[in-house]
């Protein structure tokens, strides 16, 4: 019999002995008759058992039936009595919601808070410390709410457990669009007897929530994670002294000050930050001298102090600030460091991330309870410093100990919610790479302190996750960087090998390729809905991820990959939550049409299924050759030029009306109105302001794909006649009163097969023959002719 299992009442009883030194237990007979267990087990051994152990069902009283729980579903059961009851396993039950056996369907729907209410004015001093906790952190949130609307459920993923022994549950609010929240739960022995084992606090062993960031206990938790990854994670090695990047700000005695390292090693940290709106303290050409003598506190921003004082305490000399040691008014220092950035944040020993500053006013600090609880159904926040302080509430324990119950609110757990940043760094693009390149990272987060490495994530709360285990959104960006740096490799279904494109004969070759494409496809995703500030650095921002890899590398594209990452379309912001403009050119060049960089919008990819499905999709078109030209010393920086030749099939096409309509995210072609047909000149910007503060539209060409009759080896699909299919432009604004338009009724264009699945929308060139700009993409159309071009064609 285990821990816990008696108790007065119950259907053993253990009578109070003071003089014996062990309990002796009893087992109920006929009636109200009563046996001692080592009675009943001297008994067993007259009659000759010499065994250690003995297996035995035990049917209850008549009056203990109702208080007797179903065994779990997959435990044996033997009927006794018209009561089932699990082999060797007894239940002592007061409460039948609080003691209760929850099963796996029970987790999932919970206790009826009216329920647990009832159950605490009969007596169960628990049921009423779980409703006074829940009851006072509502009241707080919520400015009514009904009891029988409330449910309330155990966090565990284990084994059953009874209710009052989880330490978190989790109260979902059903007449407020699912709201809930998580209660955590833990006890200290106030009287009774402490010294029996199963009384024990978890107290004791469990680190309180850090309420001031500014803290020791803060620099503490830093500093527990630091020394855990550097002695324990395998994959997580750093030097300890690594070639100082070419200035640093020496924070010694207290003081910062700007200095030339030429090559000397130390540890350094490393700062992420937001430049935000407000003037900011930068390295200029005009104030580097007098920066390398001393740079007064009251001249750096709450962002820079705060850092350097994390930096001062966890012990480091040195800091690198990339406002404060890269030249801003120098292009060429600016590139140079631009290009060095993988190294830089590579080789610090940590970065201090002030995730939750939109600026440098904001600083890294902050005191819990100033933070908000924000309501995901009406975005409302709730500022009240008790919500975050601990509620004592005394009750008895099932052993009828009394006990003060220290009940808390969760704070909100995660960086990311629904797949979007919920602090203001993470909305950064610059940010993007130095997260994602950095050895070791520590968020000064809104809700708690986070840390991450190469092998785990760990958080106040949760405390060490593997990487490979974890759920965390940011985790996926480093697993696909390392994907792409051939670093990790993950298996494929056997599906995969079936699919050989033309240049590649090897079928091991294939998995490879598939998961450097997927790894491609989401980091992309993710870092094209991020802001940027200028849009012309949006190739900069990436090349530090894009430095390491042994691949041809054309402005945001690898050659390997480069037939399936032409499958890209934009969207408007509004469709990732980000935002509310269209897609658009930048005004200045910033990269060949056939490269996703050449749009300023959130990207994503058409045809992902090129490896993975039974029926995958094929690649048609064959790339003769690929180029880009960079503008400056960076080869992943920003271009000034490229070229993509292809040999195609493809068939002119006229442009016969230009359509505005919403697009949902699966290209399903049945709409839920009709679409308004416009003429060009027909359609005042304005409008478009108007449209997408209602509701998002993107603007479609309506093609007639020219067809010939009859067919033969050369030719893709057959029909007579010109075929009407719909065209998604690359840019909306093409429908504005803007001069030139992309595309305009009554202009002839080119359709090309990239895929079984996908066409290119191509515009001729004038300038130069032979020479097309994409506009757009469409679907492969089920009829119609298309024939391999007679020459290669150019897009650029």
């Amino acid at each position: 019999m285990e821990e816990g299992q008696e108790g007065p009442n119950s259907i053993f009883y253990v009578p109070g002995m003071p003089s014996e030194t062990r309990p002796d237990f009893r087992l109920y007979t006929d009636g109200d008759g009563s046996i001692s267990f080592s009675e009943w087990m001297q008994k067993v051994r007259d009659l000759g058992f010499q065994g250690s152990s003995i297996s035995f069902a035990v049917t209850p009283r008549p009056q203990d039936i109702r208080r007797v729980p179903l065994p779990p579903p997959e435990e044996k059961e033997i009927s006794g009595g018209g009561v089932a009851m699990a082999v060797a396993k007894f239940y002592r039950i007061k409460c039948n919601y609080c003691w209760a056996i929850v099963c796996e369907a029970e987790r999932e729907t919970g206790f009826d808070l009216a329920e647990i209410e009832g159950a605490a004015e009969k007596g169960c001093s628990t049921c009423l410390a779980i409703c006074a906790g829940i009851r006072h952190f509502a009241d707080m949130i919520f400015p009514r709410y009904n009891t029988k609307k409330i449910r309330v459920r155990q966090t565990m993923k284990a084994k059953s457990k009874l209710l009052s022994d989880t330490e978190a549950m989790v109260v979902s609010f059903d007449e407020f669009n699912g709201e809930s929240f998580t209660l955590t739960f833990s006890d200290e022995v106030t009287e009774g007897a402490k010294h029996l084992p199963w009384n024990r606090s978890r107290v004791a062993n469990e680190r309180k929530r850090i309420m001031d960031t500014s803290s020791y206990e803060s620099i503490r938790q830093i500093k527990e994670w630091l020394q855990t990854c550097s002695e324990e994670h395998e994959y997580c090695a750093v030097p300890t002294e690594s070639e100082l990047p070419t200035r640093v700000l020496d924070i010694s005695n207290k003081r910062a000050k700007l200095i030339e390292t030429h090559g000397m090693r130390a540890p350094y940290v490393s700062l992420s930050h937001c430049w935000g709106r407000k003037p900011i303290i930068r390295l200029l050409l005009s104030n580097i001298d007098k920066m390398k003598k001393g740079i007064p506190w009251d001249e750096l921003s709450k962002t820079f102090q705060d850092s350097i004082v994390v930096a001062w305490k966890l012990g480091f000399r040195y800091i690198w600030i990339d406002a404060l040691c890269i030249l801003q008014d120098s292009s060429e220092d600016w590139e140079y460091h631009a290009s060095r950035m993988a190294q830089i944040f590579t080789d610090s020993q940590l970065t201090i991330s002030a995730s939750s500053s939109a600026d440098g006013a904001g600083g890294c600090f902050s005191s819990r309870l100033n933070d908000p609880w924000t309501l995901l159904s009406t975005g409302r926040q709730i500022r009240n410093p008790n919500l975050w302080l601990p509620y004592m509430q005394k009750g008895r324990d099932r052993e009828g100990c009394m006990k003060t119950f220290n009940i808390r609110l969760k704070s909100p757990h995660g960086l990311y919610s629904h797949r979007q940043p919920k602090e203001p760094l993470l909305n950064r693009a610059w940010v993007f790479q130095e997260q994602i390149l950095s050895s070791r990272n520590v968020h000064f987060a809104s809700g708690e302190l986070y840390f991450e490495c190469k092998s785990y994530v760990a958080c106040e709360c949760s405390g060490w996750t593997a990487r490979s285990l974890s759920y965390h959104w940011e985790t996926r960006w480093r697993k696909s960087h390392a994907i792409l740096q051939g670093q990790l490799h993950f298996p494929l279904p056997a599906a995969a090998t079936h699919n050989q494109s033309e240049d590649l004969s090897k079928p091991n070759l294939i998995p490879r390729r598939a998961a450097e494409f997927e790894a491609y496809r989401a980091l992309i995703e993710s870092y094209t809905s991020l802001d940027i500030t200028n849009v012309h650095d949006r190739l900069p921002a990436l090349s530090g991820i894009m430095s390491s890899r042994k691949d041809t590398y054309l402005g945001g594209l690898w050659r390997s990959i480069l037939l399936e990452s032409l499958h890209w379309y934009p969207l408007p912001k509004s469709h990732s939550s980000r935002g509310s403009s269209m897609a658009y050119r930048p005004a200045r060049y910033r990269a060949p049409t056939w490269s996703w960089t050449s749009i300023e919008s959130p990207i994503r990819f058409l045809e992902t299924n090129f490896y993975f499905s039974n029926f995958p999709t094929k690649p048609v078109a064959r790339i003769l050759e690929a180029s880009v030209t960079p503008e400056g010393l960076d080869p992943r920086g920003r271009v000034k030029d490229g070229m993509l030749k292809l040999s195609v099939p493809l068939a002119e096409a006229v442009v016969r009306a230009l359509v505005v309509k919403e697009r949902d995210e699966l290209w399903n072609e049945k709409m839920a109105k009709e679409r308004a047909k416009i003429e060009p000149d027909a359609f005042d910007p304005s409008f478009i302001a108007e449209l997408h503060s209602k509701r998002p539209v993107e603007t479609y060409a309506v093609l007639a794909v020219a067809t010939a009759q009859g067919g033969d080896d050369s030719t893709h699909g057959l029909g007579q006649g010109p075929i009407d299919v719909e065209c998604s432009l690359d840019v909306p604004l093409c429908l504005a009163r803007t001069d030139p338009a992309e595309i305009k009724v009554g202009e002839i264009v080119m359709v090309v097969i990239l895929s079984t699945e996908t066409c290119l929308v191509l515009k001729p060139v004038l300038e130069k023959p032979g020479h097309y700009r994409r506009v757009g993409l469409l679907h492969l159309p089920e009829k119609g002719t298309f024939r391999w071009a007679k020459s290669p064609i150019y897009i650029i």
